[in-house]
C-alpha cells in the first residue's frame, strides 16, 4: 500500500514537459489579441481529469483579475469537450481546437496551461495555475499570472504545469 501512495504522490507532483512558448503573439493565430488589455489563452483537452482543477482555479482567479484581461479557452478534441459547459458558465470565450493546432501556435502542450500576453503582444507569463495535478488552492503560478495581468513586475514569468499532454487526447 505504501508504494502505491508514494507513486500517486510522485505523479501529483510531476509537472508536464518543459518547453518554449513564443515571446510574442503568434502571427498565424486565428485569435485576434485584445489591443487594450492582456489576453490569457488556456488550452484544455477532454481526457484530462486535472483540467477540472485548472478551470476551478481560473474561476477563482476571475474576481482577482477584475476584468483586466480577455480570457480565451481552447477546447481540444472533437465536439462535446466535457469542459465546454464549465467554460460557458464562467462566461469566457472558447474556441474549438480539434487538432490542437491553435494550442501549438502558442506553444501550449499541457492541458490547463496558460499564456498571458500584453496588449502589445509580448509574453508576460506562461505556465500552470495549479500547484499539483488535480489540486486546487493558492499557488505561485496563479499569483504570477494575476500579477502579470495587473501590470506588476514579476520575478516568476514561468511556472510548472500539472496536467496531461495535449497530444495524448487532442484527437479523441
Amino acid at each position: 500500500m505504501g508504494g502505491g501512495l508514494c507513486a500517486l504522490i510522485r505523479y501529483d507532483a510531476t509537472p508536464g514537459a518543459a518547453h518554449t512558448v513564443p515571446g510574442h503573439w503568434p502571427s498565424q493565430s486565428s485569435i485576434i489579441p485584445d489591443n487594450k488589455r492582456p489576453t490569457m489563452i488556456m488550452a484544455v483537452h477532454p481526457q484530462c481529469s486535472c483540467t477540472h482543477a485548472s478551470l476551478n482555479e481560473l474561476q477563482r482567479m476571475l474576481p482577482r483579475m477584475e476584468n483586466k484581461a480577455r480570457v480565451v479557452v481552447l477546447l481540444l478534441g472533437k465536439s462535446g469537450n466535457r469542459y465546454e459547459d464549465a467554460v460557458t458558465q464562467m462566461h469566457l470565450e472558447s474556441l474549438r481546437d480539434p487538432s490542437g493546432s491553435e494550442a501549438r501556435r502558442f506553444g501550449l502542450i499541457t492541458s490547463g496551461e496558460v499564456a498571458v500576453y500584453s496588449a502589445g503582444g509580448d509574453l508576460l507569463y506562461t505556465g500552470g495555475i495549479t500547484g499539483a495535478r488535480a489540486h486546487e488552492g493558492d499557488n505561485s503560478g496563479e499569483d504570477a499570472a494575476i500579477a502579470a495581468i495587473a501590470g506588476e513586475r514579476i520575478a516568476q514569468k514561468q511556472a510548472s504545469v500539472f496536467g496531461c499532454e495535449l497530444n495524448s487526447g487532442a484527437q479523441k
